[in-house]
């Protein structure tokens, strides 16, 4: 009995001894606390547990595993500031960096709409190429008007046919006599011809944020918010679009349930999709 007691007041002592050792680190490493472990600048997220051991938060957000509390050493907030500094400056190069690259890439596409500050993607000697393929059913190595203006949609073109029109009429070329000798325009481009009119309208404004927004909002009655109901209406009738064709581009821009849709949010979001299309993983997930 006495030896069983001996034990017992051991055994107490030293968990009297752990709570009190972990009330210390608690008060000393409280939570929030800046601390260096590694080189890396980071506030502690949790408490120090029974182990000694707790969780750092990064100036990016992301969280540490358990680090036991005698590998970590002290740091000021002015350090944790300077951390975070260099960490959006590093966050801005990436983007910069990206940027540029998608710079790169492109051989030909449109400008990004006014107020969208992104690179026009997919829109490389690849991928116009391709377009153009996909859209030559026939492989006659040209595309009728329709088809035309179809490719320059997928270099990102959003203007109205007219302006499309107008775009592919402006560049030279063979067109076609009628029986009374009278010369029309061109009917037939091919992928050079097409490559050229995007060369001639480089500079030229593809729409806006602001424009979009605007017809938007006459659609939706001079109201800062529109219906589904009305886009679906709007859409089917004499556009060759169906209500799955709407369902999946908002499901594209996060609004697959919305039942009512905040004009700006909408403008802007399109136009970013625009120079950001869905990759054909996404488009069968949205199809789901």
């Amino acid at each position: 009995g006495l030896y069983t007691s001996s034990i017992e007041r051991t055994t107490s002592s030293v968990a009297d001894l752990v709570l009190l050792m972990a009330e210390w680190d608690g008060k000393s490493w409280p939570r929030g606390a800046t601390a260096v472990h590694e080189g890396r600048v980071g506030k502690l997220h949790t408490s120090p547990d029974k182990q000694h051991k707790v969780r750092l938060e990064w100036v990016d957000g992301s969280t540490s595993t358990f680090i036991p509390i005698s590998e970590l050493s002290r740091a000021t907030e002015s350090d944790w500031e300077e951390a975070k500094r260099e960490d959006d400056h590093h966050y801005e190069q990436q983007l910069a960096e990206q940027s540029a690259k998608a710079l790169e890439l492109r051989s030909g596409g449109a400008p990004p709409p006014q107020g969208i500050d992104a690179a026009m993607a997919l829109t490389g000697k690849a991928d116009l190429q391709l377009a153009f393929d996909m859209l030559d059913e026939r492989s006659e190595g040209s595309l009728d008007r329709s088809q035309a203006r179809n490719w320059l949609r997928c270099a990102g073109w959003c203007l109205p046919d007219e302006e499309l029109d107008g775009m592919l009429s402006n560049i030279s070329g063979p067109g076609t006599l009628s029986r009374s000798g009278v010369q029309h325009g061109r009917t037939k481009w091919g992928l050079k011809n097409l490559e050229e009119v995007i060369h001639q309208n480089r500079h030229r404004e593809n729409s806006s944020v602001e424009a979009l927004q605007n017809a938007l909002r006459r659609l939706a009655h001079s109201r800062g918010k529109i219906q589904r109901d009305r886009l679906l209406e709007f859409t089917t009738q004499d556009h060759d679009l169906t209500e799955t064709n709407l369902n999946e581009v908002l499901a594209s821009l996060g609004l697959a349930s919305a039942s009512t849709l905040d004009v700006d949010t909408l403008a802007v979001r399109m136009l970013e999709r625009v120079c950001s299309p869905p990759s054909v993983l996404d488009m069968n997930s949205f199809g789901r």
